[in-house]
């Protein structure tokens, strides 16, 4: 929660640093909008495929409802790219 978090205390500050209220307020009102998908999206789909990169980055590559989906979109990612590495978790927060 710590990313949405900071993600918001950007937000707030390139908000505060236009001089237009009303272009805050649309700033403000678009970045909650995209919170708020990006929450729902994490409670419906808490299964995710993640590609590992250098020095502990990731990618998510996709989010999936069934762990069943998860493993079959793993195992065909898999064999598509086998030169990176990828994992499935679970994301329950």
């Amino acid at each position: 929660m710590s990313h949405l978090r900071d993600a918001h205390q950007q937000t707030r500050n390139q908000c505060l640093a236009a001089t237009n209220s009303q272009h805050w307020l649309e700033i403000t009102i678009q970045r909650w909008r995209q919170l708020r998908l990006c929450l729902i999206a994490r409670r419906f789909a808490p299964w995710i495929v993640v590609q590992l990169l250098p020095k502990m980055q990731r990618i998510v590559r996709g989010r999936y409802r069934s762990r069943s989906d998860a493993e079959g979109h793993l195992t065909a990612l898999q064999r598509q790219l086998p030169q990176y590495e990828f994992v499935m978790m679970f994301d329950g927060g």
